[in-house]
């Protein structure tokens, strides 16, 4: 009787012993293993040469990097623009028969206040230095002191959205004129800068509905004065500035 009752408590133990293990390994095949996850340098460098630079609010434009510093620009007509940097000697004979605008510009015209007003958020003077000429009228201006106060910067006229002094933007010799279409379209405009050889690109954050997609229109104007970083920051400012008011 004794023997039998030792054999049954080694048996109870055994068995005991081997239910807690199942368990124990039940119970981690329930828990998630987590792994670190790695990315190859060469997954990484991938990555970061992504031909298009993404646009965060899907304004009507488009920026596509190319090589050796050249973007590819759509503007708000869907035209194509070929920005090849300055210090390139020579434009590339692929681009020979695109619009070619040589960046950074250095003598820009701006149509619209709003398109200006864009540079206020990357205060940089070398851009304000860049604006050879604006519409509307010195009154238009008031709220941006360093356009008011500096006597570089030329009156072209087309207050109320009227037609500018077409003869005055010519004698500036611009290298780029920023205007509009959409609701309001500075028709008459692009028919006479394509008459004088003018080269234009067309702005219309106006048109947009999003608020934070009409702000990103200054990545479009500003890419052209190789401003690309200043603005990546300010819209990522902008991001947490409406995250936190929400």
């Amino acid at each position: 009787k004794l023997l039998a009752l030792l054999m049954s408590c080694v048996l109870a133990a055994t068995a005991f012993s081997g239910c807690t293990q199942n368990t124990q390994n039940q119970s981690n095949s329930d828990t998630p293993i987590e792994t670190e996850t790695t990315t190859s340098e060469e997954s990484k460098s991938n990555e970061s040469s992504a031909a298009f630079v993404e646009n965060l609010y899907d304004p009507n434009f488009s920026i596509e990097l190319l090589e050796d510093g050249i973007k590819k620009v759509i503007d708000g007509e869907g035209r194509e623009l070929i920005l090849v940097p300055k210090e390139m000697e020579e434009v590339p004979a692929e681009y020979t028969d695109s619009i070619v605008i040589r960046t950074p510009v250095e003598n820009a015209v701006f149509l619209s206040s709003t398109q200006v007003c864009t540079f206020r958020a990357v205060d940089d003077s070398a851009i304000i230095e860049a604006i050879a000429g604006v519409s509307g009228g010195v009154d238009e201006w008031a709220g941006i002191p360093a356009i008011k106060e500096n006597a570089s910067i030329v009156d072209i006229g087309g207050a109320s959205m009227g037609e500018p002094d077409y003869e005055l933007i010519q004698s500036l010799n611009p290298d780029i004129v920023f205007l509009y279409t959409g609701s309001n379209p500075q028709t008459n405009q692009i028919a006479k800068f394509e008459e004088l050889g003018i080269n234009y690109a067309v702005d219309n954050e106006y048109m947009e509905s999003n608020y934070l997609a009409r702000m990103e229109w200054m990545r479009f104007i500003l890419t052209f004065f190789n401003a690309d970083e200043q603005v990546n920051e300010v819209m990522n400012n902008a991001q947490k500035v409406v995250d936190e008011v929400k």
